[in-house]
């Protein structure tokens, strides 16, 4: 299902609990869609479960840059680096790494960089059997991509593969085809079960924040908020 049939949902299921001049904030609903979604995602694959297909976005073709390995403002280094030339969406953040479950050529059939948390991304290579390997990894919102080799070697674009924390933050990223990533209108990056859960939880919160508002708006004799007493 899309954002906007999930939002739609949750409307119809709470409109029954509302007066007729009652507004729900949409913009409101697909945020607690959103931090639900972190939520449930982050607590199931902290159990160590593989990452489900469902919650995976694809970010296409992402464009790479050189930059220098400094990054300060008052200070630059002839050493370069790889680096996505756009920021990524901020990945879910797991007990031990970030949930980003491919880096690699934008060929889906070519095998991906080996991709590594920075502490230890920064000494790969120094292997016998890695020393012309290419690591990727996430630092400072993007990716990056080091090689003890040649730089000429990696390509242009490569491919991402992450489970976001707010899915909407990938509809900057263009598809080979040159479709948005993502729009409210597209299938939205959430397994059934977990919006089953999440569904009843969002629907209190909602019902929760409204009866408390027109409990603080409305007293015994009927007053609005702010509204003199005679």
């Amino acid at each position: 299902m899309t954002l906007n049939e999930l939002t739609y949902q949750i409307v119809e299921a709470v409109r029954p609990e509302f007066h007729d001049d009652d507004v729900l904030d949409l913009r409101y609903i697909k945020d607690l869609i959103h931090n639900q979604r972190a939520l449930w995602i982050r607590n199931e694959l902290n159990k160590d479960r593989d990452i489900p297909e469902s919650i995976i976005q694809d970010l296409g073709c992402v464009e790479m840059e050189l930059a220098s390995t400094t990054e300060c403002c008052d200070f630059s280094s002839d050493c370069q680096i790889l680096r996505t030339v756009n920021k990524i969406p901020v990945p879910i953040v797991l007990h031990h790494r970030e949930a980003i479950e491919r880096v690699g050529p934008s060929d889906f059939t070519s095998k991906p960089y080996s991709l590594k948390d920075y502490k230890e991304a920064i000494f790969f290579g120094n292997g016998r059997f890695n020393h012309n390997m290419t690591v990727a990894y996430y630092r400072n919102d993007r990716i990056y991509l080091s090689s003890k080799g040649s730089l000429a070697d990696l390509t242009e674009f490569i491919n991402i593969r992450m489970v976001a924390s707010d899915p909407t933050s990938a509809a900057v990223f263009n598809t080979c085809a040159g479709d948005p990533c993502y729009t409210d209108d597209t299938e939205y990056p959430l397994s059934d079960y977990m919006w089953n859960y999440m569904k009843e939880h969002i629907i209190k919160q909602i019902l929760l924040k409204y009866q408390l508002a027109n409990d603080t708006t409305n007293d015994a004799n009927n007053t609005v908020s702010g509204e003199k007493q005679n």
